[in-house]
């Protein structure tokens, strides 16, 4: 299977706080590690913390290398 060439991960439903996004989440660090030192692909392995979305009406729902996931974290 041919990967995407751009995955888009929503981080904002846990991160943010009044100062805006905190990207020192366990989950997220996690998946960074798992991205940079294996090159899992989104979704599967280690990074099985990322769930499939649908772009809906987003201004990129028409790129087609374009792949969207949000981060699944304890707080969600």
């Amino acid at each position: 299977m041919r990967r995407a060439k751009i995955d888009m991960i929503d981080v904002s439903g846990s991160f943010a706080s009044q100062l805006g996004h905190s990207y020192d989440d366990p989950a997220f660090v996690a998946d960074l590690r798992e991205l940079i030192a294996h090159d899992t692909p989104a979704g599967s392995g280690g990074r099985a913390n990322l769930q499939r979305r649908e772009l809906g009406q987003s201004p990129f729902r028409n790129v087609k290398q374009l792949r969207y996931f949000r981060l699944k974290t304890g707080a969600l």
